[in-house]
């Protein structure tokens, strides 16, 4: 086993505690990836904005690779694409996120706020808010977000829609 001493903690490390470089005479950088790690930290965060401003620029170059990068890493790993749009859709449309949405459906017993029927591992509950305010109300299964959608969510024709369904109850 090889050892060597980094250059920035002086505590001796095996080799495989350093990162690889080729042009290095032994193969590995002179700092052990924990001093690495620390030092890049530091450094991000004492340029956020110069490494954001970097990157941005570097993508906007790019980005016929970067969409060639996503396409292919989405192509791999289908479920975290998933994943992905629908953080990217709740944080986007409804300002929330996972844990938010998952507070709401424990809240709601995990199941729909109206017709209480169960969300599928398929099918998520659909985020129903009001469309004035913006102020997410629940979560409601599709059929029941499509109907409040249908109505205008006009309690009127709601209120007119009971009327007629208990009309008909009364006939045989």
């Amino acid at each position: 086993m090889k050892f060597k001493i980094c250059t920035r903690c002086k505590k001796t490390r095996v080799l495989s505690k350093f990162t690889k470089q080729k042009e290095c005479k032994d193969g590995v950088r002179s700092i052990c990836k924990h001093c690495d790690k620390e030092w890049r930290a530091n450094y991000y965060l004492n340029n956020k904005e110069k490494i954001k401003k970097s990157v941005s620029q570097w993508q906007k170059e790019n980005r016929v690779l970067v969409y060639a990068r996503k396409k292919s890493y989405y192509k791999k790993h289908p479920i975290k694409r998933k994943q992905y749009q629908r953080l990217c859709n709740l944080k986007y449309k409804f300002g929330m996120t996972v844990n938010d949405y998952n507070k709401i459906l424990k809240n709601q017993n995990y199941t729909c706020a109206i017709c209480h029927k169960k969300e599928s591992k398929q099918k998520h509950l659909s985020v129903d808010h009001n469309h004035k305010t913006g102020k997410v109300r629940g979560l409601l299964c599709s059929n029941c977000n499509n109907t409040l959608g249908l109505l205008y969510e006009d309690i009127k024709i709601l209120k007119s829609m009971i009327t007629y369904l208990r009309k008909d109850r009364g006939k045989k």
